[in-house]
């Protein structure tokens, strides 16, 4: 399965998403919660090349009535069978698309989760599920050449299979929950876990250009003040260990 990580394109866009206030939770056995600010979320207009000889454009803007891609507060429970994360957002709304990116850092390597929530025709949506390694990812300076030039990467990654896997989304009280066994990843003795969320929305071309391809894109990720972040990937929480008490 060919998948272009949304992470990798909020990565490339020149986005200052807003910092949210308040210290991260220290590190505790089996369950920690991270907070994240509401009404920050990270707009930009994407506009395709109009030649050839042109390159798309991006203009960011502020999105804070976005209620569907807001982030607020991310729980991860490590239990002796099972690791758990609720992402919860400020407003989910069931006529539009949902999509969430959960990243896992263990003491061997790293992982994704994609759970899209997708109109696949009018009023009717259905959602996937996706597991993978964590690519190594290059470095950003190879794609911020001098002449600048236009173009991205892709990446290769197969959907691991993971016996007892299983999400949920609560439209209701605006929650989309991850099942994972810690079996799937060799019971490790911790995991961080970091969390973001996209979407966008098409945008009508201009009268006097029909064919000119444009979008709205939103972005947000638990982003609390203190915590840092890859130029590939969002923040992560402390280490969490098992309720088992299992020690690094």
């Amino acid at each position: 399965m060919l998948t272009v990580s949304r992470t990798l394109l909020r990565a490339c866009l020149p986005l200052a998403l807003l910092m949210a206030l308040g210290p991260v939770s220290p590190a505790s056995a089996e369950k920690w919660t991270g907070r994240d600010a509401r009404g920050d979320v990270a707009g930009y207009t994407y506009t395709a090349a109009a030649s050839e000889d042109e390159c798309p454009t991006f203009t960011d803007f502020d999105a804070p009535d976005d209620a569907n891609d807001d982030i607020t507060r991310v729980v991860v429970r490590h239990t002796k069978k099972s690791i758990v994360i609720r992402t919860v957002f400020r407003d989910l709304d069931p006529a539009l698309d949902q999509s969430l990116s959960v990243h896992l850092k263990t003491p061997d390597r790293g992982w994704f989760v994609d759970v899209d929530r997708s109109e696949v025709r009018p009023g009717k949506f259905k959602t996937f599920f996706f597991l993978s390694r964590e690519p190594t990812f290059p470095d950003p300076d190879e794609y911020d050449p001098d002449p600048p030039v236009c173009g991205g990467f892709a990446f290769i990654s197969a959907d691991e299979y993971c016996k007892g896997r299983r999400f949920s989304i609560d439209l209701d009280h605006d929650v989309i929950e991850v099942v994972l066994p810690r079996s799937c990843f060799g019971s490790p003795r911790w995991v961080r876990v970091g969390a973001g969320s996209s979407g966008f929305v098409y945008l009508d071309p201009p009268a006097d250009q029909p064919d000119l391809f444009s979008f709205n894109g939103y972005l947000d990720y638990w982003d609390p003040a203190g915590t840092t972040r890859s130029d590939w990937l969002p923040p992560f929480g402390p280490r969490i260990r098992p309720r088992t008490g299992l020690v690094s």
